[in-house]
């Protein structure tokens, strides 16, 4: 939907534009992505209606996410500053996304 798209280009676009054009100290990142961590470790993986989560996936797929995190935010760590900081801004930013209140309310 055309809301979606909007969101996507405020969440992708928008936020890295604000990361690159604000100085905000390494460490605020790396606090965000511990609670991006617990996110992931509570959240994920994401299912709706219209795209169901197999019982028999979801243990999988919950260790994929939380190794994907892993994996992400290692690589980042060895980055220069600024790309440091846009991965994990990524992180937090699809991390967020996991939250109930982003799921359409689906009858």
């Amino acid at each position: 939907s055309l809301q979606c798209h909007i969101q996507n280009i405020l969440y992708f676009i928008f936020i890295p534009w604000l990361v690159l054009h604000f100085s905000l100290g390494t460490n605020i990142f790396y606090f965000l992505a511990i609670i991006s961590f617990l996110l992931v470790i509570s959240f994920a993986p994401a299912a709706t209606k219209k795209q169901p989560i197999p019982k028999h996936l979801l243990k999988k797929k919950k260790v994929l996410s939380i190794l994907s995190f892993i994996i992400i935010i290692t690589i980042a760590l060895t980055l220069e500053e600024v790309f440091k900081k846009n991965v994990i801004s990524g992180v937090v930013i699809e991390s967020i996304t996991l939250l109930p209140v982003f799921f359409p309310k689906e009858d």
